[in-house]
This record gives structure tokens, sequence and C-alpha cells, in this order.
């Protein structure tokens, strides 16, 4: 009983942030680097917020001495250049951290549009323990070089429950990557 309705609260938590981090909106602690959105339409058009002409090198998490925000923002956040206009699975394939849940971003326009996945590294729990040992959350937004629009993608966090599943990234793997954001996770 209390897991179900703890399911039900975080899919309700998931869904109203998945519809404010789509308009642009600052909640809270959270907080987004870089306005995620600049122009919303049917197709969305954006500019990459870092220079993505320059290619630095891939550094491996080792290397961070357990700095994930650093890892992140390093490898991805500015990195995002080796990721622009390719599929997911090439970001998944660098990717260090294993994915724990994900939000599928829906649009307050059109809701069968999803023109973000949101990776989040930690569950509420990890997310609490960390904040007490003073090391920050810190999740990827991935914006869709074109907007998904599928009514599979609703039916597939349904039956996950927001969960990254092997059938999860089957489905997003092939979406091609348009800007990367960071975002900072807090519970309090």
């Amino acid at each position: 009983m209390i897991k179900t309705k703890y399911n039900m609260y975080r899919a309700i938590i998931l869904l109203a942030l998945s519809f404010l981090i789509g308009m642009g909106c600052r909640l809270g602690k959270n907080r987004i680097i870089q306005t995620p959105m600049e122009n919303w339409s049917a197709k969305i058009s954006m500019t990459p917020p870092v220079d993505t002409s320059r290619v630095l090198d891939f550094i491996s998490l080792a290397n961070f001495e357990g700095d994930t925000l650093a890892y992140l923002r390093h490898n991805f956040y500015e990195r995002q250049g080796v990721y622009l206009n390719k599929k997911l699975d090439v970001l998944l394939h660098d990717l260090e951290i294993p994915v724990s849940t994900y939000v599928n971003g829906s649009s307050p326009i059109d809701t069968l549009l999803s023109p973000f996945l949101y990776l989040e590294f930690h569950n509420g729990l990890q997310t609490m323990q960390r904040e007490k040992a003073g090391k920050p959350s810190f999740d990827l937004i991935i914006y869709w070089a074109e907007p998904l629009h599928s009514p599979d993608h609703k039916k597939l966090g349904r039956e996950s429950l927001g969960k990254w599943t092997p059938s999860v990234k089957s489905f997003y793997k092939e979406q091609v990557v348009g800007v990367i954001k960071m975002m900072k996770k807090s519970l309090k």
C-alpha cells in the first residue's frame, strides 16, 4: 500500500516537474543550467548553450574522484558537440553512470509531443544521502533534435513506472540528440 502511494505521488511529481521544465521554469532549489526553451513551437529551435566547435577530450569518471557533477558537466554538457545530431545511443555508450530513472518530457501544447528526456542517476533515497554528505545530485536533460511525436512514450512510461529498463533504453536510443542541459536535483 505504501509503495503504491509512493509510486503514485512520484508519478504526479515527475509529471508536474516535466511540465515545468518544458515551460522553462525554475523550481525552488532545482536549477536548470541555461534556459531550456528558446522557441516553443511545433519544431523546437534551440541553440546549444556552449561552444560546440571545440572538441574536448572525454575524461573517465575515475579521474573525477567521485565528483559526478564535474564528470557530467565536462563530458556531456561542455562536450555536447560530440553528441549533437547523433543518436542517444552514442551518449549512452559513453555514460559511465547507470541511469536510475527517467522522465519523458511532454508538451503543454500537444500531449503526444515529447521535446526532451530527463535522465536521473540517483533515486530519492540516494539524493537525500548525497545531500546530507554535501554532494548534490545532477541529472541530464536531453532535448531531441526533432521532438518525438508518439503515443508510445506515454505507454512506456506507465509500464516502466519511470525506471530505466532495457525496453526503455531500446525505445529512446534511436532518438537524435539536439541540446544537452543539466539540472541540480534537491529534495529539500
